[in-house]
């Protein structure tokens, strides 16, 4: 079990650090030397190594354990038989070991017994397989294991920033702020946790799929960066694949129509027949993988989310801080009764906690977070108008997508999270998505509100020349 922080393991992480903040500034300066958003580069990979420090520590010392400490365990007694027995490691990795015929192996009984979720959880039991070689590199420690990964993850968001600014070349101050270092993103989306694998894998598909439109060289790398994210996604966190296929698929085969068919009257017919391909593409995906899951069948899916949030609300977890809990109410399990929670959930999803609602340290921070993320949501509808806002959404299949991409997953994790330690980390692979949307909204307004300025100067310079 681990021990707490100790003399070795802060020098181990010191160094760790001091190393990758070197080889970031060595990659920025070869790579990324004439990219928009190059003094954003090694600023965003030193506070995302510090969010994984900070979220150690408040695991440490202020929840007193829980599930990164958990991983980092399992990821440490895996990582240590890269030297002492790779042919054991082998079989770890290979063989699922929630099959009871396994439970009889010599190797279950001497080693896998004691790794955390090898025997019923094959998904939960696949994060301590990937820590493993990080931790193998920061010598079996808990924050230098962190430090390592949180750098590794920022390879993901990196990816999600260079598609913004791609787009948004005069914005790249403000995107790095909502996507490098929006405080969610930099505190749970780092560290050892399942939610830092995922936002960096969706970072690697999403920029994946934007280069297969926009570059028009490497494309099976970008093919084959493509499935291995999704797979890594899948074998995590599988709703978050199936939230954002059917959004990015209409995203792409829209612009893709736009970019390779010339020819405006046939990209009229044609652009259609590509977005319900690619929606039918990605149902028949979903139909297809889920079948067999008892989390995700079509048949019964409904019915397990509400079972989720009934189990996530119940006294068993507390003991104590019940404070921590919300609950939107019961709901039935069928497709009238999920939407009639889809205001409330929503806006749970987005917006919690409330201040009220904090009644700890981390939560308190999340509610800092969330005011002033609804302050910004309100100040653009007041200044802008809904009207503005949504025009300049629906106008763009790009900002169409992720925003509807966005809402849809804020539902999800609105409805089924049950408390806001679980919420503040489910919902972070929408957040940079949606907190962009915002601010590129809020930026074309600006600047359309000055283009009016001026060109109500103009029309009076005019008529005062003509007098």
């Amino acid at each position: 079990m681990y021990e707490g922080l100790t003399w070795f393991e802060l020098a181990v992480t010191i160094l760790w650090f001091i190393v990758l903040a070197i080889l970031g500034y060595a990659i920025r300066n070869t790579y990324f030397i004439n990219h928009p958003g190059y003094r954003y580069f090694l600023p965003g990979l030193i506070v995302k190594m510090l969010g994984a420090v900070f979220l150690g520590l408040a695991y440490e010392y202020l929840v007193y354990g829980g599930d990164t400490i958990v991983y980092y365990v399992g990821a440490q007694r895996i990582s240590k038989l890269w030297i002492e027995d790779p042919m054991v490691l082998f079989e770890v990795y290979t063989r699922n070991w929630t099959d009871p015929e396994s439970w009889s192996l010599s190797i279950y009984q001497n080693y896998v017994v004691h790794m955390p979720f090898a025997n019923y959880d094959a998904a939960t039991f696949f994060i301590p397989k990937v820590f493993s070689v990080p931790a193998l590199f920061a010598f079996h420690t808990y924050y230098g294991t962190a430090v390592i990964s949180a750098a590794i993850s920022y390879i993901g968001v990196w990816m999600i920033y260079d598609v913004f600014v791609q787009r948004y070349p005069h914005l790249i101050k403000l995107l790095s702020i909502s996507i490098l270092f929006y405080p969610s993103t930099v505190v749970w989306g780092s560290g050892i946790l399942k939610d830092s694998i995922t936002l960096c894998m969706l970072g690697v598909l999403f920029f994946s799929l934007n280069s297969l439109l926009k570059i028009r060289t490497y494309t099976l790398v970008w093919i084959l960066l493509s499935f291995i994210a999704a797979y890594m996604i899948f074998n995590i966190k599988a709703y978050i694949l199936y939230a954002f296929l059917p959004f990015a698929f209409y995203w792409f085969s829209t612009e893709y129509a736009v970019l390779n068919i010339k020819i405006s009257f046939v990209r009229f017919l044609l652009k259609p027949l590509f977005v319900v391909f690619f929606i039918v593409a990605s149902v028949g995906i979903y139909f297809y993988t889920a079948s067999a899951s008892s989390t995700y069948n079509p048949s019964t899916v409904i019915e397990t989310a509400q079972q989720k949030r009934q189990d996530l609300v119940q006294d068993y977890y507390y003991q104590g801080r019940e404070s921590s809990r919300y609950d939107i109410g019961d709901f039935d399990p069928s497709v009238l009764g999920l939407l009639s929670k889809f205001p409330i959930a929503t806006w749970v999803g987005i917006y919690g906690p409330h201040p009220w609602q904090a009644h700890n340290a981390v939560a308190a921070i999340s509610s800092l977070e969330s005011t002033l993320l609804l302050l910004f949501t309100f100040w653009i509808f007041f200044t802008a108008g809904p009207a503005y806002f949504f025009r300049k959404v629906f106008q763009s299949p790009f900002l169409f997508s992720l925003f509807f991409f966005s809402i849809f997953f804020f539902f999800i994790t609105g409805l089924v999270s049950g408390n806001f330690g679980n919420l503040v980390r489910y919902r972070i692979p929408a957040l940079p998505f949606f907190v962009s949307i915002l601010v590129i909204v809020w930026a074309q307004f600006q600047a359309d509100k000055k283009l009016e300025k001026e060109e109500a100067e103009i029309r009076k310079l005019s008529l005062k020349t003509k007098e």
